[in-house]
């Protein structure tokens, strides 16, 4: 066809006024006849144009992309030969478009698991065919039969949001079938309709949440293999991340192994790493120089430069008091200032011992005693107050903060939840008895000026130069034993800074908002800390563990590396810190636009000492977009017994997945004990675990068996009981260093109220608190995963050894009849269970 043909101007007088031409060119329409005429494509339309005659020429209407336009007062004769080229333009152009549309659809949501960021893209070719050539086709243009047929398949699942999970179960069941030798063969077992389904199912983003023994490395496995069996990906394509070395050396041998039982090649397996193991893969790449800091391999190597370093603020800081002595303990909440006796040991609440060697209930009196020693004032500690008036029994129990001894005088730390009288009580007291009395307060060392109201109060009557150096301070507090306290606190503290990648920006907000007194110094305070360290590293040119994630960060975001990975799986998810995900984000950001699939269980989240962000599971969603879910709800290594006990105890924390666990083993009795740890009417939780070893020997000699505890003292209680018996056969573990790990029976120990009782109430110190992710709120909600993971470790039963006397909370519950525990103690009886 020539020019004039497809060619259409306005009306003479339009032209005047500032009417456009418009032509058509090839697969484009040009409206304007300068450098800014509009280019609108012809694919781009969403119906067949309109026009519509008038008196002054005619009007054609353009609807496209995501609005319309209408060109007026455009030549009639020239507009109907115009339009007539460009609906025979469209029509012809159908076969093409429809048949790409369809080729997509089969691509995207036939032969591959729709993803939903497929699904817009996908909606919208989809409906824009269907309303081009269907709903706006005019009556002189047909399509050929086969457009026509095809696009009549597109219509069926049109709009495609209703038919998205359709889609999916369909390419499921598809997979299942046309790979059910594979799935038959790639573990050691088949994989169940479960297993099956977290395999195939590779949406954007993939949560598999697998109950203990439920067989979640058979899927990370599995799934691994399924990508390089379909097709779906090159070996070199696919990164699983491991959560510990042992566990990548473990998938890796499983790799190996499955990989032979499907009949892959040797190089036909996927990376597997570590998160350590691939930021120093990472930064090897880039070039960098990697010399792995001695401090982050050695804690003593580590304890010891904080030891220094601690010595070094000392010895530099004059401001002793104010500066450096509150380093030796960690801060506590503003609202908790003072606990009575009762109520500390119950807690697991701290005493500070300060340099005169006395012990103190509280942070601000410790502060005050160490004042008061280092400026050479004599002191006595909550002294009985001497009477005037014996007969004043208001004042007979009354004990006073401070007995000034060489001035006669009272110092009173007054707070509103001090034991004893309230202040204006004390001060009626006093002057009743004619002594002197000296005033400070909360407010005070609330607001970091309890010094200056010491200096005050106590400076017309005593000397305020320091009596005693930083260095000489130091000194006194290590022979205490109170540095090397401080050094393993420190320690423990500046991994989570590391870990938690806390700045100096945000440190202060954080302790703000967790009500620790004096925020401001504690933020610069261990910004310092950090600093030092991190200066400690730049001398050696060394890098430690976090630094190898932190920079290859920094790598990947400067584009100095690029990642090639298609398909991430991730283990362990419940259990990975801030740092981790950052480098996992950065992996999908600057990625081909990978898949994610995360593997993990929020029933043994049990790592938040280490940066473990549940949340990261538990609000998926919030943090990394829509997703697939899959529950692995089968487990093959305990009973029903012990499935329904554990599971029942550990739903009871609304925050977590709820999940319906059952077991291929089925027990119609009881297989979960409850013990008491009486032994001839004494107390003896060790010689009650001989007891039950021996038991267990005598029906199975060959039978596993696990000793477990909360704490490690009491394993070595029982491993001295047990040292007459052969060790064969038997285990030692903690509830932390079980996880992964299962034997025939397990016998778990510590379920009393004691200091080291289960649940656990030695409960961190309000900094450190402050600096862990954020836990839920349910009471002893990370115990009682604890406990989940201690009970799920059992294969056939699993016996609790309690105190009757005191048993734990958890104990109390567990004997509830909806647990289905068997006590067989009759001591526990006397114990009221609602």
């Amino acid at each position: 066809m020539d020019f004039q043909q497809v060619f259409c101007q306005p009306i003479f007088l339009a032209r005047w006024l500032g009417a456009k031409t418009v032509r058509l060119e090839q697969d484009h329409l040009v409206i304007g006849n300068n450098e800014a005429a509009q280019h609108i494509k012809l694919s781009s339309l969403n119906a067949y144009p309109h026009y519509q005659k008038g008196v002054f020429g005619a009007r054609w209407q353009l609807d496209y992309a995501d609005t319309s336009i209408t060109l007026r007062w455009l030549s009639k004769s020239q507009l109907v030969k115009l339009h007539q080229h460009v609906e025979q333009t469209l029509t012809q152009q159908a076969v093409q478009r429809v048949k790409h549309v369809h080729r997509l659809f089969v691509d995207l949501a036939g032969q591959a698991y729709l993803r939903d960021s497929q699904c817009d893209k996908l909606a919208r070719y989809i409906a824009k065919v269907i309303a081009l050539y269907r709903h706006s086709l005019p009556v002189n243009q047909t399509l050929t039969s086969t457009t026509h047929r095809t696009l009549n398949k597109l219509q069926q699942v049109h709009p495609l949001s209703d038919y998205v999970q359709t889609l999916r179960q369909r390419f499921e069941l598809r997979q299942k079938q046309h790979f059910e030798d594979f799935f038959a063969l790639a573990e050691q077992h088949p994989l169940t309709e479960d297993q099956q389904d977290a395999v195939v199912r590779n949406n954007d983003r993939n949560l598999v949440l697998a109950a203990a023994g439920t067989g979640k490395t058979s899927v990370m496995v599995a799934k691994a293999l399924y990508l390089i069996q379909s097709q779906q990906a090159k070996a070199s394509e696919i990164l699983i991340l491991a959560y510990n070395s042992a566990a990548a050396k473990e998938l890796q041998a499983r790799l190996a192994l499955r990989a032979a039982s499907v009949f892959l090649e040797e190089q036909d397996k996927p990376t597997v790493m570590t998160f350590h193991a691939l930021g120093r893969h990472i930064l090897k790449r880039d070039k960098h120089t990697l010399t792995l800091s001695a401090l982050s391999q050695d804690n003593y190597a580590l304890q010891d430069w904080a030891r220094r370093y601690i010595k070094q603020q000392f010895e530099q800081n004059d401001c002793l008091i104010t500066e450096t002595i509150p380093w030796l303990y960690p801060p506590t909440q503003a609202t908790t200032v003072i606990a009575t006796e009762q109520h500390s040991v119950k807690e697991g609440g701290t005493d500070y011992l300060t340099l005169n060697g006395e012990k103190t209930k509280s942070y601000p009196h410790w502060l005050i005693a160490n004042w008061l020693y280092v400026h050479g004032i004599d002191y006595r500690y909550r002294p009985h107050y001497s009477l005037s008036q014996p007969e004043n029994t208001t004042a007979r129990d009354y004990r006073p903060t401070f007995l000034l001894t060489d001035q006669n005088t009272y110092l009173v730390y007054s707070a509103a939840n001090e034991p004893g009288p309230d202040i204006s009580t004390q001060r009626q007291i006093h002057r009743e008895n004619r002594t002197t009395l000296l005033e400070v307060n909360h407010q005070q060392w609330q607001d970091n000026t309890l010094v200056y109201h010491l200096a005050k109060q106590v400076g017309p009557t005593a000397d305020m130069t320091p009596l005693y150096s930083g260095a000489a301070v130091f000194s006194k507090f290590d022979e205490l034993g109170v540095v090397q306290q401080a050094v393993r606190w420190l320690t423990q503290v500046l991994g989570i800074l590391r870990t938690q990648q806390l700045k100096s920006h945000t440190l202060e907000k954080r302790l703000m908002k967790s009500g620790i007194s004096n925020a401001t110094f504690w933020a610069d305070a261990l910004h310092k800390l950090d600093s030092a360290y991190q200066h400690e590293l730049s001398k050696t040119d060394s890098i430690d563990f976090d630094d190898m994630i932190s920079q290859a960060c920094t790598t990947i975001a400067q584009k100095r590396w690029q990642p090639v990975y298609k398909h991430i799986l991730v283990d362990e998810f419940q259990d990975i810190s801030a740092l981790r995900m950052q480098l996992l984000q950065q992996l999908i950001e600057y990625g081909p636009s990978p898949t994610l699939t995360a593997v993990g269980d929020d029933w043994q989240s049990i790592y938040r000492f280490s940066g473990g962000l549940l949340t990261l599971t538990t609000r998926f969603e919030a943090y990394l977009g829509s997703h697939s879910l899959t529950l692995l709800q089968k487990t093959f290594r305990y009973n029903s017994s012990i499935a329904h006990t554990a599971g029942t105890f550990v739903m009871q924390n609304p925050e977590q997945y709820k999940k319906n666990v059952v077991s291929a083993i089925e027990s119609q009795d009881p297989q979960v004990f409850l013990l008491d740890d009486q032994i001839y009417g004494q107390q003896d939780a060790a010689q009650r675990v001989k007891q039950i070893v021996i038991a267990i020997r005598r029906q199975n000699p060959q039978a596993t068996i696990a000793i477990m505890a909360r704490y490690q003292f009491w394993l070595t209680q029982a491993k001295e009981a047990l040292q007459p018996l052969q060790p064969e056969n038997l285990h030692y573990w903690t509830f932390h260093s079980a996880k992964g790990l299962e034997a025939d029976h397990c016998i778990l120990l510590g379920f009393d109220s004691s200091k080291f009782g289960f649940p656990g109430e030695n409960k961190n110190d309000a900094l450190t608190e402050a600096l862990l992710p954020t836990i839920d709120l349910y009471p002893h909600s990370e115990e009682r995963r604890l406990c989940y993971v201690a009970l799920t470790r059992a294969r056939q039963s699993c016996y609790i050894i309690a105190d009757p006397r005191a048993p734990s909370v958890f104990v109390d519950e567990l004997r509830q009849p909806a647990y289905r525990v068997k006590t067989l103690s009759e001591r526990f009886d006397d114990i009221s269970v609602s």
